[in-house]
């Protein structure tokens, strides 16, 4: 970004960036472009150490560069805060750079740069263990571990076994350890997510509020999931 506020060339730029990022010339070419247009819309760039985030309507993108585990960490956290605050599920969709969330209702950016101010980054482990239970993610991964077990036929339909049901047989089983270890460590970063919240609250990662943003309106290759109410009170 400091090298096209400079002035740099766009070939010159490119080919810095392909140098430092082994990316190809479509790839530099895109990001390129996505830069220019934020730069000249006047909004911030995210970076490593700048967090975006941006508002439209019931929708707020969060611009991190924390990667896909530290993202889907955190974006676990912030939903489960919001559904318990809204009494409502919220949707969220992730990619190594944005966590994008879908509320039910109007909620202001700020508001969002309020919990990441303030929640312990101590409670990021209690909070994903307690909001486990409402989601698919461990439904299909104690399928999954039971079956590896031959605690479940490998020919029972999916679709039709309950996440009520599986709890009441497998929780505090070490089937039920090994589903919740096994997401934890394929899926999440739970020490780096701990360390990008301690920068957040230490003033060594800066946050921005502002409108929505060509880098922030850029595609989402996580998928999106919907983060239920239950077992969680609001803080």
């Amino acid at each position: 970004m400091k090298k096209i506020t400079c002035g740099d060339s766009d070939n010159k730029i490119i080919e810095h960036f392909r140098n430092e990022y082994s990316a190809d010339s479509e790839a530099s070419n895109e990001i390129l472009d996505l830069v220019h247009k934020q730069v000249t819309k006047g909004l911030v760039v995210p970076t490593e150490d700048t967090i975006a985030l941006e508002q439209d309507g019931t929708m707020i993108v969060i611009n991190l560069c924390g990667g896909h585990k530290v993202n889907e960490t955190l974006g676990r956290v912030l939903t489960s805060l919001l559904a318990a605050r809204f009494g409502a599920s919220v949707a969220m969709e992730i990619d190594p750079y944005r966590i994008k969330l879908e509320l039910p209702r109007v909620f202001n950016a700020e508001r969002i740069k309020e919990l990441l101010m303030t929640t312990s980054p101590d409670h990021i482990e209690p909070i994903i263990e307690m909001t486990l239970k409402n989601t698919m993610l461990l439904k299909w991964k104690m399928v999954h571990v039971a079956r590896k077990f031959g605690a479940l036929s490998r020919d029972m339909d999916y679709d039709r076994i309950s996440m009520k049901k599986l709890l009441e047989v497998f929780e505090r089983t070490p089937m039920y350890d090994e589903a919740v270890r096994e997401i934890f460590h394929d899926k999440l970063d739970i020490e780096r997510a701990k360390e990008v919240l301690e920068n957040i609250q230490n003033g060594l990662m800066k946050i921005v509020t502002q409108p929505s943003s060509p880098i922030g309106e850029a595609g989402f290759l996580g998928g999106r999931e919907l983060m239920l109410l239950r077992g969680l009170t609001a803080q």
